[in-house]
């Protein structure tokens, strides 16, 4: 391969190229390693403790370097460079003496002029012999194992009340490791009647995992994003894929939750799905990095910076979510967007069933959910008012430690005299006499029974 520093002669360049296959990554995932030696900076040494006027100049040039020739807008990489160049002689970074205090800064400066959070500078580990970067396979297999024990990202999966299927995915890994997790994640989901995807803890990773899932959500291949190199020319596409193992969840209705915490490839698949129709976002605008970056290290000054190298556009949009975030289609506190998508979903399925009985379950279930996020409070007092024995067998309702009991459950109140039994499926109504005295309660199911019970402690 050719050098990419060729055209730096002043400089000793060594370049390792450490790649996963393209067919496993292409997004977010290409890291690119390179190693600089000034002349004033053997590769063998490491950055001393305290940052001399001659390292924190050799650690502008490197990174003036990677950004010029890397950085996806060359005009904004200009003024990056120049700035820190400017920072740099008017003694700005002066009394900067430690390596971490110093990549912060740096990061801080570069975003406050480029507005992309995708840039950074780090502090990287070398080796106390020779500053070379670990074997890449090695590495990749520590990272392997980390990812395995983080479960690849899926936190948690599980159906919510009304067949309603969620999952909880806190990052997109390399399919190459995480495909057989994610799929019998969607598997495993397959039968439900709505789906719940959360990213709101989710910054990114590797965007073969987004167009993975989004391929689960269109019968025929769908175009979801462009990326263009620093030229302004489309350099890779990213479609659906053709085949996936198990069924489509092709007609169901699908939200994804959000927060201002969600980045980089969870905001390149919230995008695309939502701009063609398929998705409907809850929750706050999202951080807004749309350009994919690699990672440039320079371990004879024990620092990496990574600089996007191309940008994420929808082909519907012809604009992306960098620097703006994604605005969602109903915006609520992250804190609520579960149960705010559970009940949007709760109402769709509401709104297409033809059965009477399904309509019933799920406004009982609906009713559940509102109390979630608009919680009815009872003081003790109020609560004693349903103390008492209910029926031929005297079933006991009692308050223990601030709440209403009952043959085990402890009923959580949703309306006026109407409670919900926690962990269970049932709800529990009280009946008032003429006189507003508690005389009895009925047991609700969600199959449309109903059990009724006197006081019988008058």
């Amino acid at each position: 391969m050719n050098n990419p520093n060729q055209s730096h002669p002043e400089m000793r360049t060594k370049v390792e190229i450490f790649m996963i296959p393209k067919s496993a990554s292409a997004f977010f995932c290409l890291v690119i390693i390179i190693s600089l030696a000034f002349p004033s900076l053997a590769l063998s040494q490491s950055v001393p403790e305290e940052l001399t006027d001659q390292t924190r100049r050799a650690i502008i040039d490197s990174i003036s370097l990677a950004i010029r020739d890397y950085y996806v807008i060359p005009a904004v990489a200009d003024d990056m460079c120049e700035s820190m160049m400017n920072k740099l002689n008017s003694g700005q970074y002066d009394s900067i003496t430690k390596l971490a205090d110093f990549t912060n800064q740096l990061t801080n400066d570069l975003r406050e002029v480029s507005k992309d959070v995708h840039l950074k500078v780090q502090p990287i580990q070398v080796n106390n012999d020779e500053s070379e970067v670990a074997d890449s396979v090695e590495i990749q297999q520590q990272r392997s194992a980390e990812w395995r024990k983080a479960n690849f990202g899926f936190r948690q999966i599980e159906r919510l009340d009304g067949n309603i299927g969620y999952i909880d995915l806190s990052g997109f890994y390399d399919v190459q490791y995480a495909a057989p997790t994610a799929i019998a994640a969607m598997n495993f989901l397959a039968n439900s009647d709505a789906l719940i995807i959360d990213l709101r803890r989710n910054t990114g990773g590797n965007g073969n995992m987004s167009k993975l899932l989004s391929s689960y959500f269109f019968s025929e291949p769908t175009h979801l994003l462009d990326f263009y190199n620093r030229k302004g020319e489309i350099e890779r596409q990213h479609w659906t894929e053709e085949y996936v193992p198990g069924p489509r969840l092709i007609d169901i209705p699908l939200y994804i939750l959000v927060s201002h915490a969600t980045l980089s490839a969870a905001e390149g698949f919230s995008y695309a799905l939502k701009h063609l129709n398929r998705a409907k976002i809850i929750g706050e605008t999202t951080r807004g990095g749309a350009n994919p970056m690699e990672s440039h290290n320079f371990p004879g000054l024990s620092i990496s910076v990574n600089v996007p190298f191309v940008m994420g556009r929808s082909p519907i949009t012809k604009t992306n979510w960098e620097g703006t975030g994604i605005e969602p289609d109903i915006s609520v506190p992250a804190s609520e967007a579960l149960e705010v998508a559970h009940m949007e979903a709760l109402k769709s399925l509401m709104n297409t069933t033809e059965s009477e009985q399904e309509k019933r379950m799920l406004a009982m279930i609906a009713e559940e959910v509102e109390a979630k996020l608009n919680p009815v409070t009872l003081g003790e007092d109020d609560l004693k008012a349903y103390v008492g024995s209910y029926g031929q067998q005297g079933m006991q309702v009692t308050v223990r430690d601030g709440k209403l009991n009952v043959a085990g459950y402890i009923l959580v109140p949703i309306g006026d005299d109407k409670f919900m039994a926690m962990n269970g499926e049932e709800q529990v109504q009280f009946d008032r006499s003429n006189t507003g005295d508690i005389a009895g309660m009925v047991v609700l199911f969600r199959d449309g029974r109903k059990v009724s019970f006197m006081r019988s402690d008058d």
